[in-house]
């Protein structure tokens, strides 16, 4: 089959389209007759995946959460922890990436958690907690023989950060301050959102996220942070927590429990 004007067409609108991380094809009906046409028809496929290339970007996915794709190591297209707040230094962009790596190892330790189809739910105090732990531990594990490598490095600048307590204002010295600010990276790229069901603490991780962390595996400070967090029994949830009660309010003067108001 030779390919039209209008299938070249839906090559390009389908990329476009799959660039756009937030976008869900639930939510946009042309969205899903460009995806079903990249399904079942294997040379419109072949196309989009020969631009696709072009662009040093891969396809991690083809279901009902869109067309996933990712960029190659060193593509342009590569999001840049550097346009992420304070992350103006080495150092600072260094704790960002410990932050997302650990948000990732906490969700996934184990292989057979990256094969789930299910959100995880995490809090940011969980996760910090779980990495300040890991970090303090793998920095004394791998000792003073190596201490220029530079995830030792990682794992002790984070665990210098102080740790953030009840009614502090967060700033870019706090650990917890690292860990929102991975979560809400994560979320501008379409790997997570708030559960507006709790606090602004829990969040949910998407399955968009779980398919990158898949992609992931393989490196060096993700597999240290995951084998530790299996050994330990980590696991984010993979239901969403039971909304937490309310407090009865207290009945107003006049009220029936008051013996006011009608008889």
């Amino acid at each position: 089959m030779t390919l039209t004007t209008a299938d070249q067409r839906d090559a390009g609108a389908l990329i476009a389209k799959a660039l756009d991380p937030k976008l869900r094809t639930s939510a946009d009906p042309e969205y899903r007759r460009l995806l079903d046409r990249y399904r079942t028809l294997g040379e419109l496929r072949e196309l989009v995946q020969m631009v696709l290339s072009g662009m040093d970007l891969v396809v991690l996915a083809a279901d009902d959460l869109g067309l996933v794709v990712a960029p190659a190591r060193e593509s342009v297209l590569s999001a840049r922890l550097a346009d992420a707040p304070n992350t103006g230094s080495v150092q600072n962009r260094m704790l960002l990436g410990v932050a997302l790596v650990g948000v990732a190892a906490y969700a996934y330790p184990r292989r057979e958690d990256l094969d789930t189809e299910r959100p995880r739910y995490v809090t940011v105090a969980d996760v910090d907690e779980f990495i300040r732990r890991e970090c303090e531990t793998l920095a004394a594990a791998q000792g003073e023989a190596d201490a220029e490598a530079g995830d030792v490095e990682a794992w002790r600048a984070y665990a210098r950060l102080a740790a953030q307590r009840s009614g502090e204002r967060m700033g870019p010295k706090s650990s917890y301050y690292w860990v929102m600010q991975a979560l809400e990276w994560l979320t501008e790229h379409g790997m997570a959102r708030p559960d507006r069901r709790g606090d602004g603490d829990r969040w949910v991780l998407t399955e968009r996220f779980r398919l990158h962390v898949a992609d992931l595996a393989g490196n060096a400070a993700f597999d240290a942070l995951a084998e530790r967090a299996a050994d330990a029994g980590t696991a984010a949830r993979t239901f969403a927590p039971a909304a937490e009660p309310k407090e009865p309010k207290a009945p107003g003067p006049g009220s029936p429990a008051e013996g006011g108001g009608p008889a």
